[in-house]
């Protein structure tokens, strides 16, 4: 049987050990707690990355930064404006009635 600790485990899944430590207390990954020390099996890593891609969690988890054509608004340094903005600009655009003086 092959073990690891925190550091291994988060290398093996390639992630950062908080996630691998929030995996364990929301009960997605096996792993127990020796003294101060996390110990987790090699097949139990194992066994939760083959999980994933049984589940297609992983590319659920993956799609939503992948873009269509259809969709406008991107994220990051985009040049196109959020939508509120945009209604904001197409309210100021329109004329403003005044008053007969």
């Amino acid at each position: 049987m092959v073990t690891m600790g925190l550091k291994g485990a988060a290398g093996y899944l390639n992630c950062h050990p908080e996630t691998v430590r929030s995996l364990v207390l929301s009960d997605k990954l096996k792993g127990v707690k020796v003294g101060r020390a996390w110990v987790f099996k090699e097949s139990d890593l194992s066994k939760y990355l083959d999980d994933l891609y049984h589940e297609g969690s992983n590319a659920k988890e993956l799609s939503q930064w992948n873009y269509s054509k259809d969709q406008t608004r991107r994220t990051g340094n985009s040049a196109s404006r959020p939508r509120s903005e945009n209604k904001y600009s197409d309210l100021l655009k329109k004329p403003i009635k005044r008053k007969p003086e």
